[in-house]
């Protein structure tokens, strides 16, 4: 073979070693930009399934029937009868402000948080006044 010729063939080969250089680099670049597209789209269905999460996990209710008992306010935030709700706090199965109360004529005032073992938790929130002059119980139970 021919120098002239030796010398193109080197040149072709130094030319395709030289574009695949820059198909790999590209490659690599094009990867990690998936990568980055990956996880901000990972962050993002985080940041939504975490919303979802939140709303499903707490529940907003009012009682029309003011009564400061911690078994009437709790058999309406949980949806349970009182007796059955008695019987709970008798069995040392409810805590108010994380204190263990036994008494179901305990006086609970808004602010309170009140936690059964297995239901969740209800949190008292603000007495408002009605058009009709009753009042109101905003409660919001976190399961």
């Amino acid at each position: 073979m021919s120098t002239d010729r030796l010398d193109r063939i080197e040149a072709i080969l130094e030319q395709m070693a030289v574009q695949r250089e820059a198909d790999r680099q590209e490659m690599r670049a094009q990867r990690e930009a998936d990568r980055r597209e990956m996880a901000e789209l990972r962050s993002t269905v985080t940041s939504l399934v975490e919303i979802v999460e939140l709303h499903q996990r707490y529940h907003e209710t009012s009682d029309r029937n003011f009564e400061q008992r911690l078994d009437a306010i709790a058999s309406a935030g949980f949806g349970m009868s009182r007796s059955k709700m008695v019987d709970m706090i008798n069995a040392g199965d409810v805590r108010v402000n994380w204190k263990e109360v036994t008494s179901s004529s305990y006086q609970v005032k808004p602010g309170d948080l009140i936690a059964i073992r297995g239901k969740g938790r209800l949190e008292i929130g603000e007495v408002s006044v009605t058009k009709k002059q009753s009042y109101r119980l905003g409660l919001t139970r976190f399961m």
